[in-house]
């Protein structure tokens, strides 16, 4: 093989990792440069109902709720300031435990099947939430 073909390949290669890296780290500084969002609210949905809304921009300390659904299974869901995530459940997978913190920069739900439990974190404008409860 031609050694001048290999070291273009490389050279490439190299190139298309370093505007991969540089894509990443842009992104990266974006996010973290933008101001927290007004009104970020942690939604509790069970059965299909929203139980829950809390507003974790006025959390100032750790605390848990536990949700039981109309099966009899619970979940704990414990709020942090800007996070949430479910600190324990009784369904047989534990598959939500296991997803851990959810905050802004969360794209997916944590979500409880068995228990039909589904805890969101968004903004409270693209809610339509009219008031925040706790």
């Amino acid at each position: 093989m031609n050694i001048k073909s290999n070291k273009f390949w490389v050279i490439v290669i190299a190139a298309v990792l370093a505007l991969c890296l540089v894509a990443v780290g842009i992104w990266t500084w974006w996010r973290n440069s933008q101001p927290e969002e007004e009104g970020l609210i942690a939604v509790v949905r069970l059965d299909g109902r929203i139980v829950a809304a809390v507003d974790l921009n006025k959390v100032t300390e750790n605390y848990t709720q536990t949700f039981s659904g109309e099966s009899g299974n619970s979940n704990t869901v414990e709020f942090a300031p800007g996070q949430v995530r479910v600190h324990d459940a009784t369904c047989p997978d534990q598959i939500c435990v296991s997803q851990g913190w959810a905050d802004r920069t969360t794209l997916l739900p944590i979500a409880c099947l068995p228990n039909s439990l589904i805890v969101e974190v968004a903004a409270a404008q693209d809610l339509g939430l009219d008031s925040i409860s706790r």
